[in-house]
């Protein structure tokens, strides 16, 4: 990892984004980037926010405090009814830290996060349809938190020590998580799948499945196992985004119910060597 040393600083100016990427093809590499501002509500920015496609994001130092997101990359709204996706973009070998949430990508179809050092206050990365490997993911409340997802991979992570959930799955159509190190986390793995809301997101058309599909394989869960790893998990026919959270609260699980199960049929024997 190279970092450069040239700053560029975003703290005079709250209610502004510090670096917007309008452009196609850009490169933003070797920077640290800051913004420390006192915090207000109406502050809803990022430190960096890309609008566009075929973008390298690699080898910065990110951090503020009171910032919203560190990257964000999401779908936008140019007109009423029609979406704006961006594709092909590329964040790797990155430092985030600081009061902030450190990646958010919704809906960025091929996009991949690698090989970053992620340590924040809030979640390290939300995510859907996205490709997630090799990243430190350490010391934020949620590691990864995956919302209303579609075909995520997540694989060759170190998840430690986040103060709530390792890895939080929120109705997961399709995801692949697989050798990743699950160490020290809070609750380790969560999912809940609201079948209504699920049934919303696809417009009530064909469905791949009522059913949470996650394949869990291969992943080191805090200690050496012979044995497979049951995930906990929740189901519920409706309900918002914290269904079921007094059955929850009891089970000391804030994200909602357990009442179902996933499997890691073949959990490893021990960590894996993952390097930045």
């Amino acid at each position: 990892m190279k970092i450069g040393t040239t700053v560029i600083n975003g703290s005079g100016n709250p209610s502004l984004t510090v670096v917007n990427i309008s452009a196609d093809n850009v490169t933003l590499s070797g920077f640290s980037i800051q913004k420390y501002v006192i915090w207000n509500h109406t502050y809803d920015n990022s430190i960096i926010n890309i609008h566009s496609d075929y973008n390298t994001i690699s080898d910065n130092i990110i951090t503020g405090d009171n910032v919203s997101y560190g990257i964000l990359l999401a779908f936008e709204y140019p007109y009423p009814d029609v979406y704006e996706y961006y594709e092909f973009n590329n964040i790797s070998g990155n430092i985030i830290t600081g009061k902030l949430n450190g990646i958010y990508c919704s809906h960025c179809n091929y996009t991949t996060i690698s090989k970053n050092i992620i340590s924040t206050i809030a979640t390290g990365i939300m995510l859907d349809d996205i490709y997630i490997y090799g990243n430190i993911i350490t010391d934020n409340y949620y590691g990864i938190y995956c919302f209303a997802d579609f075909h995520n991979t997540i694989s060759l992570n170190n998840i430690s020590y986040n103060l709530n959930c390792g890895l939080s799955i929120f109705n997961a159509v399709n995801d692949e998580i697989t050798m990743n190190n699950f160490i020290g986390n809070k609750d380790n793995a969560y999912f809940i799948h609201l079948i209504l809301l699920y049934l919303y997101l696809k417009n009530f058309s064909v469905v791949e499945s009522l059913l949470p599909k996650i394949h869990w394989d291969g992943n080191y869960w805090d200690e050496p196992r012979l044995n497979q790893f049951i995930i906990l998990g929740g189901m519920s026919l409706f309900g918002g985004a914290y269904g079921g959270r007094i059955i929850g609260k009891l089970l000391n699980k804030e994200e909602g119910p357990i009442n179902w199960i996933n499997i890691d049929w073949h959990p490893a024997k021990e960590p894996y060597d993952i390097e930045i």
